[in-house]
């Protein structure tokens, strides 16, 4: 018999895209950053705009574990782009952290719950 509390490959798809998208999304944000007056208002567009692609995402989370390796690879590719390791490890913590509220607390189903994971999501962007 198939369990279905262990992660397969569609989940494994749905990380991966959906992880792509919030990527090229806040990574193009940020480049307004070039622009000297949008500079302090990528800390208020980057979650904000990023948050939907990830709210998209949670749609598709239906097991713990899910939100844990998207928070680990967004803390990955952050960390290869140049940030340092911090939002490595702030990726694995709230990854973790977002996956324990999302998941566990909110059991999938909570709107509430999915807005706190997406503030925790988002501090993984300013782990530095």
């Amino acid at each position: 018999m198939k369990d279905s509390k262990k992660l397969n490959g569609k989940d494994l798809i749905n990380i991966g895209v959906f992880l792509a998208i919030y990527f090229v999304i806040v990574f193009a944000v940020a480049m307004t950053g070039f622009i000297p007056i949008m500079i302090p208002m990528l800390a208020i567009l980057c979650p904000l705009i990023g948050a939907t692609s990830y709210m998209l995402f949670l749609t598709k989370v239906q097991k713990f574990g899910m939100i844990s390796i998207y928070g680990i690879l967004l803390g990955f590719l952050n960390m290869i782009t140049g940030m340092g390791i911090y939002p490595f490890i702030g990726g694995i913590v709230f990854g973790i952290l977002a996956d324990v509220v999302y998941s566990i607390i909110g059991k999938c189903k909570s709107r509430k719950m999915a807005v706190i994971s997406s503030g925790i999501v988002s501090l993984i962007l300013w782990a530095n």
